[in-house]
């Protein structure tokens, strides 16, 4: 790709980013909130069916957590702050003013008035930290600071090599480093530099460059700041053209090294689970690029991933199953023996699946079949006669959830445990006629309990309706690809981590696509075996 679309790849639009979206726990608080305000999201599947009442008005089978608000409290100790207590624990007043009497004659025989002695920060530090050598430290690792104009012509006014004068100075800036030239009265010219140079390239730049990149920043939101501040900045041009030559190569080096370690660790195993979603880049059908990712089900481990450009392919919905062949394959190419993968209702992937992988174990994400299921009986509920149905669509999500998580691997004991919520719902828990399942699990409900339940009526709309969704060719059908109980639901938390490095309110190059993809991906293994907060 040329460097003319190179430097305009990243041009931010004129709509705002969304809030919340940098930040490395943002996986916690994304999973967390799933699990807490969706019932869908919930790791483990509900004990028992909630039977709504005539008396609730809304379902809501879990309330949102309480918000705890903590102040913290910074303080600085000034010279004008008393303090009280020694090391002993006692008071030291009577010291004090036996300090403040004596003379500072005492004290220093050379001292004169007028010569104030200031502490600084280094006297803060430990002797070990004030006796190394930060001159020897990379330039990564040094101090910087940022200093005024005004301030700095203090220090140019005499010449550093004899003292002298300096009559003539000539300031330059290269980015955002400055090079001034001073001549001394004695007629010394001596070149500074406020950053150094390897190669004639100066190093400030390139970290400045590398810190925009790798924390998932982008150049314009950093351009905007620069002129306000009216801090000295390298352009557009300066920023994208080191970023091709210097930090992508170093992104995709060590994305390659992570590769390497989770494809041997991945043929050390006997058994391979792997989770797989697909991502687009922008909202709605007008996608530019799809990534698709394979996330280790056992670690939460990102193992590979694959970014389509929508001219790869026949349009933007085809960009899904693009990436999951090319995933797929390149773990088949490197030895690895899939066992399970477990993806979304897609098609086409389902397809491919049955055509080009007849021996993996092609198992649905319970979430996705859930908000399927959730879907349908929300739009027959508004319809006329079928009103009746609306409080028991949370209910009977859940039972969903509930038949895939006990039915032990059996397809026959799913689909009679899923089938027998139409009889539930008419206040029938026994029957006769299955094989596995006769009765509900649930305990007895009382007579007076029964009179609060809103019971569905047989031959009703309402119920005609929940027949016709809970009896669906298709839902039974995939039904059988329920039975291990999957579910993608870190995918999703690292789909929303990966906002803060490839937002969907920007454009990106394909290099920077692919390089912020990778950083997302680091990230996140980084941090898979973290404790949750």
């Amino acid at each position: 790709m040329d460097n003319t679309s190179t430097n305009v790849s990243e041009k931010t639009s004129n709509k705002l980013l969304l809030p919340g979206q940098d930040g490395a726990h943002i996986s916690v608080v994304a999973e967390e909130s799933k699990a807490k305000h969706d019932h869908s999201y919930a790791m483990q599947p509900p004990p028992y069916v909630i039977f709504p009442t005539y008396e609730d008005d809304s379902f809501n089978a879990m309330s949102p957590p309480h918000i705890y608000e903590v102040e913290v409290v910074l303080r600085t100790t000034t010279e004008n702050d008393k303090i009280v207590g020694n090391e002993n624990g006692d008071d030291s007043d009577e010291e004090d003013e036996d300090d403040d009497a004596r003379d500072d004659e005492d004290l220093d025989p050379h001292w004169l008035p007028g010569e104030e002695k200031f502490s600084n920060d280094d006297n803060l530090l430990s002797e070990d930290e004030n006796d190394r050598d930060y001159t020897s430290s990379t330039p990564d690792c040094e101090k910087k600071y940022l200093v005024f104009d005004s301030c700095l012509n203090k220090l140019l006014k005499r010449c550093p090599d004899c003292g002298d004068v300096i009559i003539q100075h000539e300031k330059k800036t290269i980015g955002s480093m400055l090079s001034v030239e001073l001549t001394c009265h004695s007629g010394h010219t001596t070149n500074w530099d406020s950053q150094p140079v390897v190669k004639k390239k100066p190093l400030g730049n390139l970290l400045m460059a590398a810190s925009i990149l790798f924390p998932g920043n982008t150049f314009a939101a950093i351009s905007r700041f620069a002129p306000c501040f009216n801090l000295q900045f390298f352009s557009e041009s300066v920023y994208y053209s080191t970023q091709q030559k210097y930090l992508i190569p170093v992104v995709n080096e060590a994305w390659e090294a992570e590769s390497r370690r989770q494809i041997e660790k991945l043929s050390g195993k006997a058994v391979v689970n792997l989770d797989g979603d697909g991502r687009c880049d922008s909202p709605g059908h007008c996608a530019k690029y799809g990534t698709y990712t394979l996330m280790d089900d056992d670690t939460g481990d990102v193992v590979a991933f694959n970014v389509v450009q929508v001219s790869e392919v026949t349009s933007s919905n085809a960009m899904e199953k693009e990436g999951f062949s090319r995933c797929t394959e390149m773990q088949e190419s490197n030895n690895v023996t899939i066992r399970r993968i477990a993806t979304d209702g897609l098609v086409s992937i389902s397809s491919s699946m049955n055509k080009d992988h007849p021996t993996i174990n092609h198992q649905y994400d319970v979430w996705h079949l859930s908000k399927w299921v959730v879907k349908k009986l929300t739009n027959k509920a508004k319809q006329k006669g079928c009103e009746e149905l609306s409080p028991w669509i949370q209910s009977i999500a859940n039972h969903l959830w509930w038949s895939a998580a006990t039915c032990n691997g059996s397809v026959d004991l799913l689909h009679e445990k899923w089938k027998s919520v139409l009889n539930h719902a008419i206040n029938k828990h026994n029957w006769p006629g299955n094989t596995h399942f006769h009765k509900c699990s649930h305990s007895r409900i009382s007579s007076s309990e029964a009179k609060r339940i809103c019971w569905l009526k047989p031959g009703t709309p309402a119920h005609l309706a929940l027949e016709e969704v809970v009896l669906n060719p298709k839902l039974l059908k995939d039904l059988a690809k329920l039975t291990d109980f999957c579910h993608t639901g870190r995918l999703e938390v690292y789909h929303s981590m990966m906002l803060k490095y490839c937002s969907k309110r920007e454009h990106f190059s394909y290099q920077g696509m692919v390089a912020r993809t990778q950083l997302a991906a680091l990230d996140n293994n980084a941090n898979a075996g973290r404790n949750h907060a």
